[in-house]
C-alpha cells in the first residue's frame, strides 16, 4: 500500500499546475474540485496514510520491523509538504514536485532493504 499510495501522491501534486486548464476544460479531478488550498491537505493525508500503512503493517506483523526503516524519509515528506504550502500557486512547486518522486523512490528502497536485511 505505501507505495502505491506515494504513486498516487505523484498524481495528485501534479495536478496543481494544471489546475486551471484542467478547470477550463471540464475535467473535474479531485484538485480541480477542492480547490488549491483545500487539496494541499489531501497532500499530507496521503503521505500519512502511507506511514500509516508502514507502521500497521509491522504492528500486525505482516512486514518486519525492519520495515519500518520507510519511515526514515518522514522528515523528508514535512519538508516536501511545507514547500508545497507555500508554492502551490507559483513556478516554484516543480521542487515539491521532484521531492515527491524521491519520497516515494526512497521510502520504497527503505522499505525494500529493511525487508531484505530481515530474512
Amino acid at each position: 500500500m505505501p507505495p502505491g499510495l506515494l504513486t498516487a501522491e505523484i498524481v495528485w501534486i501534479n495536478q496543481f499546475p494544471d489546475m486551471v486548464a484542467d478547470a477550463a476544460s471540464g475535467k473535474r479531478t479531485l484538485v480541480v474540485r477542492l480547490g488549491l488550498e483545500r487539496a494541499r491537505l489531501g497532500y499530507l493525508l496521503i503521505w500519512a496514510l502511507s506511514y500509516a500503512f508502514i507502521l500497521g503493517a509491522v504492528l500486525l506483523k505482516a512486514l518486519p520491523i525492519q520495515a519500518l526503516a520507510g519511515l526514515l524519509t518522514l522528515p523528508w515528506a514535512f519538508y516536501v509538504t511545507r514547500h508545497l504550502f507555500r508554492n502551490y500557486r507559483a513556478r516554484a512547486i516543480k521542487s515539491a514536485q521532484a521531492g515527491t518522486i524521491y519520497l516515494h523512490l526512497f521510502t520504497g528502497l527503505l522499505m525494500i532493504l529493511g525487508v531484505w536485511l530481515a530474512l
